[in-house]
């Protein structure tokens, strides 16, 4: 398919650079900033624009991978084209959010954190689509399934409340590593000693549930290890709440997984 770029950041990078290894043709980047839009151009080996009266009328697919508060704005500026399919790659944002601007409009969320400096394989990633029309499905789907293996169609409500897990999943725990990093510092310990923990850790997931795979004092009910270990956070007041809390979460959702085991289920009469 003939498609444009609006954005040059972490996700536009990587979808450009795998849209062309799939065999689609990127005619055009958009980025406000004319040294982000030629640095992709050059990648992608197309033309650049700081405009989005770039688009032309030929373009199949035009995503806008843009920030989410950068997003209504990129949104009101756009060209009306009759025959090229709009969507954006916001998780958190509404479909509704392009309000009748375009014919055709969608969105087409990966589940998944970019960085320019690091090519992700977009074939494991799991995309979640949604469009106005069928014609409109029909066309994101195929565009889609050409990247992804892993399709799933699903409305705003339902994509808005999966972005908010996605951010617990991986926001707050790479914001984890940040934490465990500065604390292994004032032990002398490089970070890169976590690493056998932390595949680990993400290893086990693809076999057991979070809730199962979950261990350390907490899990157990050991109190007295928990304020034990937190007495070595006294003097940092904002760590030592976020390790009460988690702490707290953690012992309430092992005594609910206690609570299921416990609790008998009917058996159906045969």
């Amino acid at each position: 398919m003939k498609l444009q770029i609006i954005g040059a950041g972490n996700l536009a990078t990587n979808l450009a650079l795998s849209a062309r290894d799939c065999g689609h043709e990127i005619v055009g980047v958009v980025s406000r900033t004319a040294a982000h839009a030629l640095e992709l151009a050059r990648l992608a080996d197309c033309p650049w624009s700081t405009s989005v009266d770039a688009i032309s009328d030929e373009v199949e697919i035009c995503v806008i991978a843009v920030s989410d508060d950068a997003l209504p704005h990129v949104i009101s500026t756009l060209p009306r084209r009759e025959r090229t399919l709009f969507v954006h790659t916001a998780g958190s944002q509404p479909m509704s959010i392009f309000d009748g601007r375009e014919r055709m409009c969608g969105v087409w969320y990966p589940m998944q954190s970019f960085s320019k400096q690091r090519r992700v394989n977009f074939k494991n990633i799991s995309c979640f689509l949604e469009a106005n029309t069928p014609e409109a499905s029909e066309r994101l789907r195929q565009f889609a399934y050409s990247l992804s293996d892993n399709l799933y169609q699903l409305p705003t409500p339902q994509r808005q409340m999966l972005h908010l897990a996605a951010v617990f999943a991986s926001n707050f725990s790479n914001h984890c590593y940040t934490l465990a990093s500065q604390l292994a510092q004032q032990a002398g310990v490089p970070f890169s000693a976590f690493l056998p923990l932390i595949d680990e850790t993400t290893a086990k997931v693809h076999q057991l549930s979070p809730l199962d795979a979950q261990t350390g004092p907490a899990r157990r009910g050991d109190r007295e290890g928990v304020a034990r270990e937190g007495r070595l956070l006294q003097g940092q007041p904002d760590l030592m709440a976020i390790y009460a809390l988690l702490n707290r979460s953690i012992e309430a959702a092992e005594r609910e997984r206690q609570r299921s085991i416990a609790t008998p289920t009917e058996g159906k009469q045969l």
